[in-house]
């Protein structure tokens, strides 16, 4: 797909295990106070911030899929609820959380970060807690991927991570308060 595609108030993709490919122009926006679930489907393609909100109302509702990154991707503004099993793949590309808006992975729910992929929690906020599990059956999962924090660190309460094979923990922290904390 190529172009604008804009999403208004509570809107569904059911993807039905098909893709949708974002051509280098494409944008996909939520508008203000606006929800998008996407079920059900793979999104090839993310970059930049060619996925997003227009406002921190604005909410991304991921339910089984994968997100194919082709460049390095920012989610700057409102939040993402992941729902049963979605990975990001593309290898040495990073995903960086930098919403002020606490997003959340469903009991349930496994956000899984593949090989080469680096998770970089880096919010516009000093709040560590902006990536909730909301259970101890949500799951993140590293598969030969790095974990990234910068300065403000990250704290996960509950839930678990799941660590397979070699994953680098890589945090800008300069003490242990601006750690990662598990």
């Amino acid at each position: 797909h190529s172009g604008t595609m804009t999403f208004s108030g509570d809107c569904k993709i059911q993807g039905n295990g098909n893709t949708i490919n974002l051509e280098p122009s494409a944008v996909i926006i939520i508008e203000r106070g606006s929800t998008l679930l996407a079920e059900n489907l793979n999104l090839y393609g993310l970059k930049n911030t060619n996925v997003k909100c227009l406002d921190d109302a604005g909410t991304i509702k991921l339910d089984n899929g994968n997100l194919y990154l082709t460049g390095n991707y920012n989610f700057e503004t409102g939040k993402v609820e992941i729902e049963n099993n979605v990975q990001i793949l593309g290898s040495s590309y990073k995903f960086a959380y930098k919403s002020k808006e606490q997003s959340a992975i469903k009991t349930g729910g496994t956000l899984g970060f593949n090989e080469g992929t680096i998770f970089s929690y880096d919010p516009v906020t000093s709040a560590k807690d902006l990536i909730q599990l909301e259970s101890s059956e949500a799951t993140i999962t590293l598969k030969r991927a790095t974990l990234h924090s910068t300065a403000t660190g990250i704290q996960l309460t509950k839930g678990t991570l799941e660590i397979k094979g070699v994953c680098p923990f890589v945090s800008e922290a300069t003490c242990i308060p601006e750690g990662m904390i598990g």
